[in-house]
């Protein structure tokens, strides 16, 4: 005899034992407590074309605003989801709206650890990809990240002269929320989706924040040849223009605590 799927219960792939948890969900199929969780976010926003990110738009979007991209790094310690453990991320996302819904669109999602992008590829439609993410490295007033893959390295930012800054402001034109555009394939039917649709991130509540420092940002891109990432190059050079304009704001925010579970994330259309 087969056996049953649990009503109510998460489960992902390989369902053969069972819900899965994850960090909508423990054991037992409760909520997490987030109120440990301590996170390092390095962010820098740069001016870029207006052409340059209607490119990358998928259906249904389109550019809001004046046209800009925040590049991020985060570093995740004490998750609970992860009894304790971490991970790293590093994503593009530039303001848009889809229908009258609006945010930062995320174009991508780089994390250091497979779990994170499972769950949240699957179950939350985000881009997310997997690089090298190795901690940040901070000396005297300056702080240092980079992303690579395989050794290539494809990214890195360095801000100096770090001073204290007061709070950023709340971005009330995406009003804190992220979009993102779920794709899943066909099996067998190359070129055809299972499911292809918009997901919105509403805005994260609960951080509590520690520190906020500002300084000087620099940023180098790769330019990456198939032989150097084979399955990722035409993200990375795909980014290279959106990437290549003027720094006009950084931060380095530390913050604990945030309900992050995403528990709330919305499916905003359907098309099959």
């Amino acid at each position: 005899m087969s056996y049953d799927f649990t009503p109510k219960r998460m489960y992902r792939m390989p369902t053969h034992f069972g819900p899965s948890a994850g960090p909508r969900s423990d054991p037992q199929g409760r909520r997490f407590d987030w109120s440990a969780m301590e996170v390092t976010t390095v962010a820098i926003t740069l001016d870029t074309e207006g052409d340059t990110i209607e490119r990358v738009l998928p259906p249904g979007f389109k550019r809001l605003g004046a046209p800009r991209v925040t590049l991020a790094f985060s570093y995740f310690r004490n998750l609970p989801w992860l009894a304790g453990r971490g991970y790293n991320i590093f994503g593009v996302r530039v303001p848009s709206q889809y229908n009258d819904v609006v945010g930062e669109l995320s174009l991508v999602l780089w994390e250091n650890l497979a779990d994170p992008i499972i769950t949240g590829r699957e179950e939350l439609g985000v881009n997310k990809i997997y690089c090298e993410l190795p901690e940040p490295r901070r000396y005297a007033h300056s702080i240092s990240c980079e992303a690579s893959w395989l050794g290539y390295r494809f990214c890195s930012l360095k801000v100096k002269d770090l001073k204290k800054a007061p709070p950023p402001e709340r971005d009330e034109e995406t009003q804190g929320q992220l979009l993102h555009y779920k794709y899943i394939p066909t099996t067998e039917e190359w070129g055809d989706a299972d499911i292809k649709y918009a997901t919105l991130t509403p805005e994260v509540q609960g951080a509590t924040l520690l520190s906020c420092e500002t300084g000087t940002a620099t940023i180098e891109w790769g330019n990456p040849t198939w032989e150097d990432m084979p399955t990722q190059f035409h993200i990375v050079n795909g980014l290279k223009d959106l990437v290549s304009g003027p720094i006009t704001s950084c931060a380095v925010l530390e913050t604990r605590g945030a309900i992050a579970d995403h528990i709330d994330q919305k499916k905003l259309s359907r098309e099959v």
